[in-house]
């Protein structure tokens, strides 16, 4: 620009001059930055302008109270969720000054939770999302076991866990805004109580004791349950039963733990009738002395007697199904058979 001037004294007298000067153009700021997700580093892309010149300095103002002199920064923090207010100025190689204000949103992620219960290897589990979006809305979650994925859906139900253990699970939650966090608990499946018992089969009238030798990793066993085709007959560590009627009959051994963990084993086993004893004399000694002969004709129903003792007054004297005695003094004697199927 030129500026011409005239200057008249107080007698008219005149004369005339001129001066050219400059006028610099402004910076015209332009810079962009997208929202951020608290927990990631903002960038700024500096878009600035200027018609004649250059741009010789900027200076920016984070609104967390921190500064910078790069064109285009990066990697810059916040402590917190938040608007924050950036300035950007910049000044030209003619010294000309602008600056420019906006507003940053740093966006509060996911509050991720959820919620399970601890359960037994054979039962199913249930994990439900609990999380929380304070900016936004939840539009995505990975669940996964052991880093293994198992579900893509708000909740997961009906899992079941290959064995016992403990799991890590997690759930990572992706907001609407594309902000991401996670959460990562540890899932305890229990044992199941390894259930076995002694047992045999049974003489009727005959006492018979079934032995526990049942065991649970990690936990402690602290109930048992002892039924015959479906009758509770003992609560009791072992059983022992006596049973008047011949016949098949199933057992069944319910064991519980103390992390309300139950597992059974049964088994079937048979109760025989009791030898119906008897036994035949050859003939009478009478008063003469001599060789007797006896003949076991002991029964039983369903099995055949496989055993014999024959006992003389107290002294053994056979073991097969037939026994002699040759009585050397007049006398009663007392004469016992003993069988066993």
């Amino acid at each position: 620009y030129q500026v011409n001037y005239i200057y008249i004294d107080q007698n008219n007298c005149e004369a005339q001059d001129s001066v050219a000067f400059d006028v610099n153009p402004l910076p015209l700021i332009d810079f962009s930055s997208d929202d951020v997700c608290f927990g990631n580093d903002a960038t700024f892309i500096n878009n600035s302008s200027i018609s004649s010149g250059s741009i010789a300095q900027a200076q920016w103002d984070f609104g967390n109270a921190t500064t910078s002199n790069d064109y285009d920064p990066q990697g810059v923090s916040y402590a917190s969720p938040g608007n924050y207010q950036v300035t950007l100025s910049l000044t030209s190689n003619e010294n000309c000054s602008a600056s420019l204000g906006q507003e940053v949103n740093v966006l509060t992620s996911p509050e991720v939770n959820f919620n399970f219960e601890d359960a037994c290897l054979d039962q199913l589990f249930n994990f439900s999302d609990a999380s929380v979006v304070q900016d936004g809305s939840a539009v995505d979650w990975e669940w996964s076991v052991n880093s293994v994925p198992i579900g893509i859906s708000q909740n997961v139900n009906n899992y079941q866990f290959p064995e016992a253990g403990n799991y890590n699970l997690s759930l990572f939650v992706t907001s609407n805004e594309g902000c991401v966090d996670s959460l990562s608990q540890t899932v305890q499946v229990f044992s199941l109580p390894e259930v076995d018992f002694l047992s045999d089969d049974a003489c009727a009238g005959v006492p018979i004791t079934f032995i526990n030798t049942s065991s649970v990793e990690g936990a402690t066993i602290t109930a048992y349950e002892w039924t015959i085709d479906g009758e509770i007959v003992s609560t009791d560590q072992n059983f022992t039963g006596s049973f008047s009627e011949p016949g098949d009959l199933n057992l069944n051994l319910v064991v519980s733990s103390d992390q309300a963990c139950s597992a059974s084993s049964n088994d079937t086993f048979s109760v025989y009738a009791a030898p119906e004893i008897s036994f035949t004399q050859s003939a009478d000694v009478g008063c003469e002395l001599g060789t007797v002969q006896f003949e076991d004709m002991s029964s039983a129903e369903g099995s055949n007697v496989l055993t014999w003792a024959w006992e003389m007054n107290g002294v053994f004297i056979s073991g097969l199904n037939t026994a002699s005695f040759n009585p050397q003094n007049p006398g009663a004697y007392d004469l016992v058979l003993t069988v066993g199927t």
